[in-house]
């Protein structure tokens, strides 16, 4: 699926199934040209997994004329695995970051970036809560996204992926029972359908209701029972939202 990040509602602007007996990666290729053909502006930076951290998918989106973020995790995959180790050789005790952010949640975060050549591609490295370190490759200009601004996207890809494609395959049922071998073609009508009202959904949520969509105060489910319980009531006015809990006495 292609789904904006970093605001909400999270709109998924289109998706493409993974073809019997092609790979992810291929799909997200076709993808990818049929997104920036249709809705040419509607991406400027992918971020993506450590499964397209690839130089066939980077040339594909270099191609497209988007830049990307790609978290990078097999230190066997270039320039991504000389980064790292380039970063370890220049700072074995990791006490000269290139920058320090607090993340949202106080959590202190060290960032290093090592160039594939000069202004080139990146390589950022960022400590994780358990101690060890992450990384992602770029090819942000380092003028128009420091290594901090690079690690944060990451991170919130990260927030994406709890309040986007989880939400689907959890609250709202939406696993791979839909591509099983052998079913009909027509089962695809269900699945856009379903993204439609996923999306119709969100924005009831985070522009209606006005939902902080990383302290929701309430879950999903008891969302639904309240959209669910209030039909038919349309005549009713009431000046309650479903923002949070209820308030608790004092």
């Amino acid at each position: 699926m292609a789904q904006w990040v970093g605001s909400h509602p999270a709109m998924i602007v289109d998706f493409e199934p993974v073809k019997s007996p092609e790979g992810e990666v291929t799909a997200a290729k076709r993808l990818l040209k049929r997104v920036t053909k249709h809705v040419p502006d509607a991406f400027k930076v992918l971020l993506l997994d450590a499964l397209y951290d690839s130089e066939p998918m980077r040339y594909a989106i270099v191609n497209a004329k988007l830049h990307y973020v790609i978290r990078h995790k097999d230190p066997r995959r270039s320039p991504g695995g000389e980064g790292v180790e380039a970063i370890l050789e220049r700072d074995p005790e990791r006490k000269k970051p290139d920058g320090v952010f607090l993340h949202r949640d106080d959590h202190r975060v060290d960032v290093w970036q090592e160039f594939e050549a000069p202004n080139g591609r990146r390589t950022v490295a960022f400590s994780l809560r358990d101690g060890s370190l992450g990384a992602c490759v770029t090819n942000l200009p380092a003028q128009l996204a420091s290594p901090c601004a690079v690690t944060i996207l990451m991170m919130e890809r990260w927030s994406q992926e709890n309040t986007g494609f989880h939400e689907l395959a959890g609250q709202m049922n939406l696993d791979r029972a839909y591509v099983h071998k052998g079913r009909a073609n027509a089962v695809w009508t269900v699945v856009a359908v379903a993204l439609i009202a996923y999306n119709a959904w969100q924005s009831y949520l985070y522009k209606t209701l006005g939902i902080d969509p990383m302290r929701p105060g309430r879950s999903w489910a008891d969302l639904r029972i309240d959209l669910w319980c209030s039909l038919g009531d349309r005549d009713h006015v009431d000046d309650h939202h479903a923002t949070g809990p209820p308030p608790q006495a004092a």
